[in-house]
């Protein structure tokens, strides 16, 4: 038996090959394909660094390749359990080809979608741009192009490095490539929950303070644009923060705790910058979502209300949709981080998140919504535009 944990050890030095249990717990090795080939009687490996597993010797069984953060002696006498990858796999960042698949069509979806969106407001719609819904939708449209972009990346990432992805993912995590699919990741979940909440504040007004001068005019459309610069500057704050300050904190590893370059509180498992993600995309996320959701219930009622004072029934047709898109914007929000806000608790208090679901929240149900929102913000306006063009 020989304990080898936390030596800071960069690479692995030459060793007999008579020994049976080795524990590389807490150093900075490289994963290299034929590393441990001199150790042919190695019976047990113990070893935190990610997909070290990959390359053991033929001569230690899958069982008695031990994923694990304590040394040798604590696992000798606590039993210890391999911790397998909840994402990716030996030979792939994205180890499910159901989450590839699912991973690729969001991705393309999300980038044709925004694109789209992007276009025809600046160029087809032109004439509305001075609307503050228009504004608005733009903005949610280059926020969501921006997480259709890290999906990109990761996808061509993944079949980059197929096959060989266990002896590269140290080197991926820690590029710059990595850092901005992170960057760009955060600055999007952001941006979008903040532009949906202006787009509530925006209706709620509108609805309930019609005669408001910040409801309507130059004035109001100003106001828009400063809210959605300065929420812009926030999301890109809270984005680079970790890689920009506290380093004694952060350590430089704040997009690079997962193969998909997200830092999401999911886990359990304390990593550098764990209380300040948990802050960022729990307290602040489930802080805005209650206040959109209240928002669209006040938007909710007060059409309710109004739409039977209006005799014509285009108009109640128009309120009616309105209303419909309103409470869809609710409930994909709420499917997003809602699981988010959950599991984000539930790591909290040390309750464990199966990999399967971790899985899904980080590579589906996260950035679902950069696809679905070309649709709900622009696809249903023209064809409510269309319906009463014909009638």
């Amino acid at each position: 038996m020989l304990d080898l944990s936390y030596n800071r050890l960069t690479h692995l030095p030459a060793l007999p090959s008579t020994l049976k249990w080795l524990s590389i717990v807490g150093n900075k090795m490289i994963v290299k394909e034929r590393m441990f080939e001199r150790l042919e009687n190695l019976g047990i490996l113990s070893t935190n660094t990610p997909f070290m597993c990959c390359v053991k010797p033929a001569s230690v069984s899958d069982n008695n390749c031990i994923q694990t953060q304590l040394s040798l002696i604590k696992c000798y006498y606590l039993n210890c359990k391999s911790e397998v990858d909840a994402i990716s796999s030996c030979s792939a960042l994205i180890g499910s080809t159901v989450l590839r698949v699912c991973l690729w069509m969001i991705g393309i979806s999300a980038f044709i979608g925004n694109l789209v969106v992007i276009v025809y407001r600046l160029f087809l719609d032109r004439k509305n741009m001075k609307k503050n819904y228009s504004l608005f939708t733009l903005n949610l449209a280059i926020s969501d192009l921006l997480m259709a972009i890290y999906l990109l990346i990761i996808g061509i990432i993944d079949v980059y490095y197929n096959g060989v992805y266990a002896w590269n993912d140290q080197g991926w995590r820690k590029s710059i490539l990595c850092t901005i699919a992170g960057v760009l990741s955060t600055v999007s979940s952001e941006m979008s929950t903040f532009v949906i909440l202006l787009v509530t504040l925006d209706r709620l007004i509108g609805v309930m303070f019609p005669l408001s001068r910040l409801s309507r005019g130059e004035k109001s459309w100003r106001l828009a644009l400063t809210a959605c610069m300065l929420m812009w500057i926030v999301s890109i704050t809270f984005a680079v923060i970790p890689i920009l300050t506290m380093q004694s904190y952060f350590n430089g590893e704040f997009y690079s705790q997962s193969g998909v370059c997200l830092a999401l509180p999911l886990t359990g498992v304390e990593q550098p910058g764990t209380e300040y993600s948990f802050a960022v995309f729990v307290c602040l996320n489930s802080f805005l979502f209650i206040v959109i959701f209240i928002g669209q219930i006040c938007i909710y009622k007060s059409l309710r209300k109004s739409g039977r004072n209006i005799t014509s029934s285009q108009s109640r047709q128009r309120e009616r949709s309105v209303s419909t898109t309103l409470l869809f914007v609710v409930m994909t929000d709420f499917c997003c981080w809602f699981p988010i806000g959950v599991m984000g608790i539930l790591s909290v208090y040390g309750i464990p998140i199966p990999n399967e679901v971790y899985a899904w929240v980080m590579v589906f149900v996260l950035p679902i919504n950069a696809a679905i929102n070309p649709f709900l913000y622009t696809a249903s306006a023209v064809l409510r535009k269309r319906r009463y063009r014909v009638r």
